[in-house]
């Protein structure tokens, strides 16, 4: 039966090199809903995180960036891009390239100069959950699938605003994630002073349940890893 709520903590491993805020072994929460598609189901689960980080006292350093990619790629194929693909993973490393970079990687895949240009301030809109929504909606193309992605997006704002957390939330079309598995709404927490990688991160994954089990069951969460809010609690001395 369904909705399923669950959370799990246990001991994880990656194998890479050690660098600050992450370790090779370290400890991860994942906190997840499966079986309800609506933005009820995403409010709880941010409303969750952000719960934390007041319990921790930090919640004035904390931000959650918040993304659907379905609005995302809504708004692409609007300025005629096809290949929404290719170009999201363009935008998921758009922080580490300088805006030349960013243009020129999306020419090389076949984007005209004036489309990237379109891309560049498309991915450079960020702000409060709220305000943001409401300015997107007078600028967006009306067209029924870029509408309903602002619908959803609005209808989390609210959702949001009730649960008394939409101040720790800013909407922010650069934000992408595992293009492998995420269906819609992502998002990650990031420290203000942006001294810190991303604390943690998660969205909705609608069909990875079907890709490994017997049925489709939509399912929204977050993975919690501790290092990197360890390290954000020694800074502010907590």
């Amino acid at each position: 039966n369904t909705p399923v709520k669950w959370v799990d903590t246990s001991k994880r491993w990656r194998y890479e090199n050690v660098q600050k805020g992450r370790d090779r072994e370290f400890f991860q929460t994942d906190i997840d809903t499966f079986g309800i598609e609506s933005v009820e189901a995403d409010a709880e689960v941010i409303a969750c995180a952000a719960t934390i980080y007041r319990r921790l006292n930090v919640e004035d350093q904390v931000e959650f960036l918040i993304n659907d990619r379905n609005l995302l790629e809504s708004l692409l194929e609007a300025n005629g891009i096809q290949n929404t693909v290719e170009v999201m993973q363009v935008i998921d490393d758009k922080e580490k390239l300088s805006t030349q970079e960013f243009t020129e990687a999306l020419e090389d895949r076949g984007v005209s100069t004036a489309a990237a240009d379109q891309v560049d301030q498309l991915t450079s809109i960020r702000g409060p959950i709220k305000d943001t929504v409401s300015e997107l909606r007078e600028e967006a193309p009306d067209n029924e699938e870029t509408v309903e992605a602002i619908d959803r997006m609005e209808d989390l704002a609210d959702a949001l605003e009730s649960y008394g957390v939409a101040s720790m939330c800013r909407l922010d079309l650069s934000i992408v994630r595992g293009l492998a598995y995420y269906t819609g709404l992502v998002f990650e927490a990031f420290d203000k002073e942006g001294e810190l990688r991303a604390l943690f991160g998660g969205g909705r994954y609608d069909d990875l349940v079907g890709l490994f089990g017997d049925r489709d069951v939509s399912a929204v969460g977050f993975a919690f890893g501790y290092s990197t809010t360890r390290e954000l609690l020694k800074r502010e001395g907590k």
